[in-house]
């Protein structure tokens, strides 16, 4: 172990131009983004700007993987190496598990950052899931409460976790998913009826899987039963009767368990929509007001406010700064040397999706 705190401190040492290299180009990059550097109004789709937001976002992947990797290796040889050949003091110990644990979420953060960015959709339809998952570390405090607090419960978590989506997404991300918000709720509409409307026969076939129903084999095996109520029991009427109540109250607690569970997943895709409405609306509303007044009252139109004003307000507010011939004279001016990528066809946009399914961070 001592050789491989070595090996890192050399490997860092003579590489700590390249790590500082690409750590000021990630910041340096970022600075230009939040300035909207690469959001073209030639470039109707927006890729540019997607694409280099995308990049970024692999850059600080790849660095916090590389702190993570080097800190978990590095501080694990050091603890190892205290631990059994001199004695250590619990604060120490303390210290070094919130510094690996620190690491491992700080790792985790620039992995869900890089997932927000390129499957923006799918991590969207997946938050309801990552708000159970939280959820269920609480469970066993939440066990005794009313059904209707624990959903309570559930929506609060998942209305934090879709507040943090729409906060960490641009707005033309947001916008894009918005458009796709309506088809999904679309499907998770007549998802959700099919399954509740099915119910009863999902749960015969789950009684009859796990032999629940009462049978006459069932009965005579049963050895604390007398002959004369075994005889009892295994009359036909008697055995249908008692199946038939077994499915009624096995069916009811199913369609109420489904029930709930329906209940919740649409209410947090609502709650989402509404949070990506409320920001997309209220930006717009800006912009369009800071768009007039740039119109009405200013002499100079500069191209930076037309940028932000368009970044802001979406199709809308481009429509209104493209219809102005003087506006339209400021971006010919500025972006005379842009060029909008070519259009990816489905079937590479097929390989790039499962690319980035499978991405490994490159330290």
């Amino acid at each position: 172990l001592l050789y491989v705190i070595i090996l890192i401190t050399w490997l860092l040492f003579f590489n700590k131009l390249e790590i500082r290299k690409n750590i000021r180009k990630f910041f340096s990059k970022r600075k230009d983004i939040n300035k909207l550097k690469y959001y073209f109004l030639k470039d109707v789709t927006h890729s540019i700007d997607r694409s280099e937001r995308i990049s970024n976002a692999i850059s600080l992947n790849n660095i916090v993987s590389l702190y993570y990797f080097v800190s978990f290796l590095y501080i694990g040889s050091i603890f190892y190496l205290l631990n059994n050949f001199f004695s250590m003091f619990p604060v120490i110990v303390s210290f070094i598990q919130v510094i690996l644990i620190f690491s491992l979420l700080l790792w985790l953060c620039s992995w869900i950052v890089l997932l927000i960015f390129r499957n923006t959709t799918l991590f969207f339809v997946c938050i309801p899931v990552i708000a159970f998952i939280i959820y269920s570390l609480f469970s066993t405090y939440l066990f005794d409460i009313p059904i209707s607090l624990q959903l309570y419960m559930f929506l609060s978590i998942a209305t934090i976790c879709y507040f943090i989506f729409t906060r960490t997404l641009p707005l033309h991300f947001l916008r894009k998913l918005n458009f796709n918000i309506i088809i999904i709720s679309a499907l998770l509409t007549i998802l959700t009826t099919v399954t509740i409307q099915s119910s009863p026969t999902f749960t015969k076939m789950l009684l009859n899987n796990e032999q629940i129903l009462f049978t006459k084999e069932m009965v005579q095996e049963e050895s604390a039963f007398s002959n004369e109520v075994k005889n009892f029991l295994t009359n036909e009427d008697v055995m249908n009767t008692i199946n038939h109540f077994i499915m009624k109250e096995f069916t009811t607690e199913f369609t109420n368990i489904l029930s709930l569970i329906s209940a919740g997943i649409t209410l947090s895709f609502l709650i989402g929509s509404l949070l990506v409405s409320l920001r997309i609306s209220k930006a717009k509303v800006s912009a369009k007001e800071k768009l007039y007044t740039l119109l009405i009252n200013e002499d100079e139109i500069k191209y930076e406010k037309l940028v932000e004003y368009a970044y802001k307000g979406g199709e809308e507010c481009e429509s209104i700064i493209l219809s102005n011939p003087e506006c339209l004279n400021v971006i010919r001016k500025h972006e005379i040397m842009v060029s909008p990528p070519p259009k990816t066809l489905y079937r590479n946009k097929m390989k790039s999706f499962f690319k980035k399914l499978l991405y490994i961070p490159k330290f």
